[in-house]
């Protein structure tokens, strides 16, 4: 049985030098692999030599039947209703359309994405999803860890790397980071707690009260 790629974190932002924030570059200015895939503008993907997975950021209130994708041996073509996401290209490399898919996936309850699997026709590694993909969006192929996949990284390591991508699109969003969520949901339970100091139903209580009087 054929092993399967896994879907990569969301799209990162990209920076005055048209790298990307948090992703490492190699000398020659291509991407040092994570998952065996990369961040693109529009994207992010992982590979095994026998799939690619592409994950498309979209609208958390996307449906399905808002979703126009078509998926061919050479190339796509992707529209999103209302034109919040369209994309076309052509794959790297020809795939088998047949045996490939897309699917609408919910990771979080303020996100939505589209994972399309690419069944490879050669067991070669690719550079990018598309052909014309701008070199700081290409992979070094040569450093690409063909002993593993990546649902095979230990679940730290897979943790972590979900986590930066995920800070990464908050912030390019103008949203609170991982981090920040946890402080507000910490702060939003300690309202609800007797005497304190962030309740909103009434006066804050007298931190401080006087000093009883000295007998």
């Amino acid at each position: 049985q054929r092993p399967a790629s896994t879907p990569a974190p969301a799209p990162a932002a990209r920076g005055a030098d048209g790298r990307y924030d948090g992703v490492r570059y190699t000398d020659d200015g291509v991407q040092i692999p994570v998952g065996n895939g990369g961040i693109a503008a529009t994207h992010s993907w992982t590979q095994t030599l026998y799939e690619t997975t592409v994950t498309i950021d979209v609208p958390a209130a996307t449906k399905a039947k808002d979703v126009a994708c078509k998926i061919s041996a050479r190339g796509l073509t992707l529209d999103i209703a209302g034109g919040a996401v369209s994309l076309a290209g052509n794959w790297y490399d020809v795939i088998d359309a047949g045996a490939s898919c897309w699917t609408l996936d919910r990771p979080g309850r303020d996100r939505a994405c589209l994972v399309l699997t690419l069944e490879k026709t050669q067991e070669t590694w690719w550079r990018s999803v598309f052909k014309d993909a701008p070199k700081a969006d290409q992979i070094d192929a040569q450093k690409v860890d063909s002993t593993k996949r990546m649902d095979e990284y230990d679940e730290k390591t897979q943790a972590g790397i979900r986590k930066c991508m995920f800070d990464q699109r908050q912030r390019r969003r103008g949203l609170p980071t991982s981090e920040e969520s946890q402080v507000d949901s910490i702060l939003e339970s300690a309202k609800n707690l007797p005497n304190s100091p962030f309740r909103t139903d009434g006066p804050p209580p007298d931190l401080y009260p006087p000093a009883p009087p000295t007998p």
